[in-house]
């Protein structure tokens, strides 16, 4: 996608406001996708995984231009690996 045309969720009852950059379904599973430019933090990603009673979300994808990683239940990928994430 180009930049500025990225599909945003916000979650608008909470604040700060939270906005995730993709949802998807991963193993039968809602896992948000953060998507960075640089090795950014991810706010509003680690305040859903805080909260898994409301959200009902155990784990999430940072994309980044960064190499592959685990920090808790956040996944890091390179953000060449984005393609690959499909229902499996």
């Amino acid at each position: 996608m180009t930049q500025g045309s990225r599909p945003s969720f916000s979650i608008n009852n909470d604040r700060p406001r939270l906005e995730l950059d993709y949802v998807i379904r991963y193993r039968g599973k809602c896992v948000p996708v953060e998507v960075k430019a640089r090795d950014g933090n991810a706010k509003s990603v680690k305040t859903v995984l805080k909260h898994p009673e409301k959200y009902r979300v155990d784990s999430a994808i940072k994309l980044a231009d960064l190499n592959i990683g685990r920090t808790g239940a956040i996944l890091t990928l390179p953000l060449y690996m984005a393609f690959l994430l499909t229902e499996r």
